[in-house]
This record gives structure tokens, C-alpha cells and sequence, in this order.
């Protein structure tokens, strides 16, 4: 068993979320942090996003069943900028995004 005094000595992960509206400026801080502390581990989810929408066929074709052929570009991906219109327009077609 651990005892009160042992538990100073052991290492703690921290976590911290950040979160703020669309260009409130997220990156820049964790961008600042990352150089305040280099061991630092960031979790960015707009990369884990980018990589899916990139690389991830299926969510390709369930966005594409979901908002239509126009949601794909001529090379079959994903047009951001149509996508991000749709979902900005509508919050109903937002949450069917956030479901995928």
C-alpha cells in the first residue's frame, strides 16, 4: 500500500483541457506551451480530425451518405469547405457530423 508520504515521490500525469470558440486562438497557446515545456504531450484533436477525414475511408463514405456527393472533392475526398458551410448553417447537420 502507498502511504501518505510515498505518494509525493511518485510521478503524476496531469492533464489540462483547453477549449474555446472557432479562431479564439487555441493553437497559439499550445503552441506557447509546447515551447514553455518541452516534455509537454498535446493531444490536438483538430489533427486526429484531419487525419481521419485525410485518410479514412469510411468516414468518407458516411459523410458522403449522410451529406450527399457534393461532400466529397473531384479526387473523392472530403471539400472541407462545402462541409464546413453545411455544418456552420446548420446545427442539425453539425450533430449528424459529431455522430460520425
Amino acid at each position: 500500500m502507498i502511504s501518505r508520504a510515498n505518494l509525493r515521490t511518485l510521478p503524476f500525469m496531469r492533464a489540462m483541457a483547453l477549449t474555446g470558440g472557432i479562431a479564439s486562438g487555441k493553437s497559439m497557446v499550445c503552441m506557447w506551451l509546447a515551447e514553455l515545456l518541452p516534455s509537454l504531450v498535446i493531444f490536438d484533436c483538430d489533427v486526429v480530425v484531419n487525419r481521419l477525414l485525410e485518410a479514412d475511408d469510411e468516414v468518407a463514405a458516411a459523410i458522403s451518405k449522410k451529406f450527399g456527393n457534393g461532400a466529397l472533392d473531384a479526387l473523392g475526398g472530403i471539400d472541407r469547405r462545402f462541409l464546413r458551410n453545411k455544418v456552420f448553417a446548420e446545427e442539425s447537420a453539425r450533430l449528424a457530423l459529431e455522430e460520425i
